[in-house]
């Protein structure tokens, strides 16, 4: 297991085997970060006096401090071992090492329609980017990543074999790339002038709104099922750090598209290994089938780590818990 998740267990395992009314001494020869959670753990009054943790001669280092020595011999390595094997496989599994060493975490947000996924998603980057609503409002799926800078962001997709590209400033709106002024193009640019001279937040959205919207009408999808999105991060949780985050706006994972999204989903985190899953539902919906069938897929993607599953639990506090005999305590 993982040692964070295990370690509490770990030490009443050993107080539980090893009473000793002198005192338990746990000599430690992990990390000096996994070290620091022991102590942690050890330093609970109950363990006073029984356990005391003490750190080994012998130890690991920490993974963070070795891996950019390591990812330079993986750099050296690579075209020697691309000369020498397989190289369908071998360069699905470079290009798989490289994603996992990197420090960009995918957070997956996935959920029923109008589950409340582009509310959370909006509040976690700070900006109303996402259209939301009681009706279903996402029918793609949007990779949102940071932008390097606070005045700067881009929508960029695919629409039939051209590739349509959106860049925002605090002043202006371009459209860097552009062959040909197609249907969905000119919808964008439409939406946009009744907005130009708005936020950078409020184009971005227009934008999104005529993406989405787009295809209500058409029966063959023209849109490219993943829309790339980047948008400072300005006042919501994850502008309180600097780590590289990118989410991924799923559509309802109970809409009849839902196995064509997920291959769509599956194929943008393909050289991803650490995505944090974060299920988002309403308090009468946790126990549907559709989220029994959205937990059990969740579970098959090797993308994702389930270890790290979130549950966000959307509208609680108007679900009238305390009607269903719950004490106060459990309401809390």
């Amino acid at each position: 297991g993982f040692f964070t998740f295990k370690v509490k267990k770990i030490v009443d395992s050993i107080a539980k085997d090893y009473d000793n009314p002198d005192g338990i001494s746990i000599f430690f020869e992990g990390s000096a970060d996994e070290f620091r959670e022991l102590t942690d753990v050890c330093s609970d009054p109950s363990y006073e006096g029984k356990i005391t943790a003490k750190k080994s001669e012998l130890y690991l280092a920490n993974a963070r401090d070795i891996l950019p020595k390591v990812k330079g011999l993986f750099q050296e390595m690579s075209p020697l071992i691309l000369q020498s094997v397989s190289k369908e496989k071998i360069q699905r599994d470079l290009t798989r090492f490289s994603d996992a060493s990197s420090d960009v975490v995918p957070i997956c947000v996935m959920g029923n329609y109008s589950a409340g996924k582009s509310t959370f998603i909006n509040a976690l980057i700070g900006s109303e980017i996402l259209p939301s609503g009681n009706e279903s409002v996402t029918a793609k799926i949007y990779e949102i990543s940071r932008s390097a800078y606070a005045d700067r962001a881009f929508v960029k997709c695919k629409y039939l074999d051209f590739d349509v590209e959106v860049h925002f400033d605090k002043e202006d709106t371009v459209y860097p790339n552009t062959i040909v002024d197609n249907e969905l193009l000119i919808a964008i640019k439409t939406a946009i002038s009744e907005v130009e001279n708005e936020s950078i937040v409020a184009r971005v959205n227009k934008t999104l709104s005529v993406i989405n919207d787009f295809e209500d009408e058409e029966s063959e999808t023209k849109i490219s099922d993943l829309i790339e999105v980047q948008i400072p991060f300005v006042n919501g949780v994850l502008s309180k750090t600097t780590h590289p985050f990118v989410i991924f706006d799923t559509p309802g994972s109970n809409s009849a598209s839902n196995t064509k999204h997920v291959e769509v989903l599956k194929e943008a985190m393909a050289n991803m290994t650490n995505g944090l899953p974060i299920l988002v539902a309403t308090p009468d919906s946790l126990d549907s089938n559709d989220n029994e069938n959205l937990y059990h897929l969740m579970l098959e993607m090797d993308e994702l780590d389930n270890r790290f599953t979130m549950i966000v639990v959307n509208k609680a506090d108007s679900a009238g818990i305390q009607r269903r005999g719950a004490t106060e305590e459990e309401q809390n």
